[in-house]
């Protein structure tokens, strides 16, 4: 008797589990699904063009070449090693 009472809750309990975990695919998806959406949207507006998506980033060396970045002094003490 107290041996069918333990089998029927454990029972219980693994069928909550199993529910849980299939709502939890379920809504893994419907985000997946969502994002995937909303990166084609983004690369249709673009119009594929990935630059245009990065902005207007440049590297400390391009600015340098180009005459845009001053020599700054640096105290030496202030540097890790």
């Amino acid at each position: 008797m107290i041996n069918e009472e333990i089998s029927k809750e454990e029972g219980q309990a693994a069928q909550t589990i199993i529910t849980y975990t299939i709502k939890a695919a379920k809504e893994s998806i419907n985000l997946d699904k969502e994002i995937r959406k909303k990166m084609n949207d983004t690369l249709e507006k673009a119009n594929g063009n990935l630059k245009s998506l990065m902005g207007d980033e440049m590297k400390i060396k391009d600015l340098y070449k180009k005459g845009q970045l001053e020599n700054i002094s640096i105290d030496q003490s202030n540097l890790k090693d």
